[in-house]
C-alpha cells in the first residue's frame, strides 16, 4: 500500500460537493465538525493499492477524488472487476459491519485523494446517526442490486456483445457527458479492464469495440470513449 499525507487543506466534509451522495449526507453542523476531527487524509498516486481482498479491515475509506477499481480474483485465477468507485462513495463498509475481510482489492486508477476512518469512530458514527446508519443502508442495498444485474449478465446465457453493451450503457449513465460529437465517458479504463468487467477475454473485447467502431456506434481516442448513437447502442442488447 502506497500512500502520503494528502492536502491538509482538504475541503471540509460541510462543503464537500460530494457529500449529497455520501453516507455522511443529513449530519448536522456538530457532527461535520466532530467527523472532520477524525477523518484521516491521505493521497494515492494511479496503481496504489488501497487494501488487497483477504485483509482484515482497518476502517473505512471515503473517496474525495479520483477513482478506484474494485477487483475480485476468481479460483481459476482470473480478476474481475466488480465495481468503479467515484468521489462520495465509502469502502469497506460492509466488511467492517459484517467482521469480514475485505472480499475485494480496492487499486486505484488515477491519483485519489481519500479520508479514512477507523473502524471504532466508523461504528461509533453509524450507532449515534440515524440518519447516516439509513443512507449507508440504501448504498449497500443499491450495491446489492446492482451485483443482481452482474450475476444475471455474466451468469446467465447473455451473449458478450450485451454484456459489453449493458456495462458502457451504465458507464453512460454514471460517468457521461454530452458533447457536440456524443457522450464522452469521464473514466479512462485499458481494454483489459473493460474485458474484466464483463468477463470476456481481451481479444474479444477488442473485436466488439471494433465492431461498435465500425457501425459508428463509438468512436476511441486511446483510453477515451464516446458513444455517438445511444439509441443503436442499445438495439446491441436485442439485436433480434
Amino acid at each position: 500500500m502506497t500512500s502520503s499525507q494528502g492536502n491538509r487543506d482538504l475541503e471540509s466534509c460541510a462543503t464537500c460537493k460530494f457529500r449529497d451522495h455520501s453516507i455522511f449526507f443529513g449530519l448536522n453542523g456538530e457532527q461535520i465538525k466532530r467527523l472532520d476531527t477524525v477523518l484521516h487524509i491521505n493521497a494515492y498516486p494511479k496503481g496504489a493499492i488501497l487494501c488487497f481482498e483477504g485483509d482484515a479491515p482497518r476502517g473505512v475509506h471515503c473517496l474525495c477524488s479520483g477513482k478506484i477499481k474494485l477487483t475480485r480474483s476468481s479460483g481459476d485465477g482470473k480478476t474481475v472487476i466488480v465495481k468503479i468507485a467515484s468521489p462520495g462513495d465509502i469502502l469497506g463498509a460492509e466488511s467492517i459491519i459484517s467482521g469480514n475481510r475485505h472480499e475485494v482489492t480496492a487499486e486505484a486508477l488515477e491519483p485519489c485523494q481519500v479520508k479514512f476512518l477507523r473502524r471504532e469512530e466508523f461504528l461509533q458514527l453509524i450507532k449515534e446517526n440515524g440518519p447516516a446508519c439509513f443512507r449507508l443502508a440504501q448504498k449497500l442495498s443499491d450495491e446489492l442490486c446492482k451485483s443482481y444485474v452482474q450475476i444475471r449478465d455474466m451468469g446467465c446465457k447473455v451473449s458478450t456483445m450485451a454484456r459489453l453493451t449493458s456495462l458502457l450503457l451504465r458507464l453512460m449513465s454514471k460517468y457521461g457527458e454530452s458533447t457536440s460529437l456524443g457522450v464522452r465517458l469521464n473514466v479512462k479504463l485499458r481494454q483489459e479492464e473493460l474485458a474484466e468487467m464483463i468477463g470476456a477475454s481481451r481479444e474479444t473485447t477488442s473485436r466488439l469495440l471494433t465492431k461498435l467502431k465500425k457501425q459508428g456506434i463509438m468512436q476511441t481516442k486511446g483510453r477515451s470513449m464516446i458513444i455517438l448513437d445511444k439509441r443503436a447502442l442499445e438495439n446491441q442488447l436485442f439485436p433480434y
